[in-house]
């Protein structure tokens, strides 16, 4: 939200969109005047936001959107909604394909379907560094210095490989995993709460194994 207060300020909506069609949107819902710009970031910047819209958070002044097929992160001011920059995630030609955000001390962390997690300065909005964690990360959290990543396997689905159900830790001084833990299968959305405990969503398999709910002690 660009102001906080009740009844005050707007609320940003991100719309995914169809995958491969071009069509993700950033909606804005104005509190004081009620009334919603459904396409808030073409009106704003002149040009369609990407493909396939996949993640929004605020940190400081600034929102950061996961442009997952575009394989970028559009930056903007919190407050005006104007973009800032485009930070590109690619491998020479191949996109990344980022999925997830979090952050620490000052750094964004996003995790792509590569199997890496690059670290972006939120101040130069450069990416600084990449680290390898494991297959097709599909979300992580920070807690205690160290990331959580969650490793889902899910681009192996119906392969010899399957699905993973492990957690990457990535110590943050270092930029290098020193861990996995085993959770479920195929493990999905990772938060941290106010007590440092990592929660990580498991999506099963969709058949017979079920999904699961795994709390990890940072």
């Amino acid at each position: 939200t660009p102001e906080t207060g009740l009844g005050v300020g707007a609320l940003y909506v991100l719309c995914d969109g169809n995958y491969s069609l071009n069509n993700s949107t950033l909606a804005l819902y104005d509190a004081n005047e009620e009334q919603w710009d459904k396409d808030f970031f073409q009106s704003m910047a002149g040009r369609k936001l990407g493909d396939t819209g996949n993640d929004l958070q605020r940190y400081g002044d600034k929102v950061y959107i996961v442009m997952t097929a575009s394989s970028q992160i559009e930056v903007l001011n919190a407050r005006t909604g104007e973009p800032i920059k485009q930070i590109s995630l690619f491998d020479g030609a191949v996109a990344r394909q980022p999925r997830y955000l979090a952050f620490w001390d000052n750094k964004a962390y996003v995790c792509s379907f590569d199997g890496t997690v690059a670290r972006i300065d939120t101040a130069s909005l450069s990416v600084e560094a990449l680290t390898s964690v494991g297959r097709h990360p599909d979300g992580l959290s920070a807690a205690n210095g160290k990331l959580y990543v969650a490793n889902s396997g899910g681009l192996d689905f119906g392969d010899a490989l399957g699905y993973d159900n492990t957690v990457s830790i990535v110590d943050l001084s270092t930029f290098n995993e020193c861990g996995r833990l085993t959770v479920g299968l195929n493990p999905y959305r990772v938060k941290t709460d106010d007590r440092g405990y990592v929660w990580v969503t498991c999506r099963g398999n969709y058949a017979d194994e079920s999904g699961s709910l795994w709390c990890l002690d940072s």
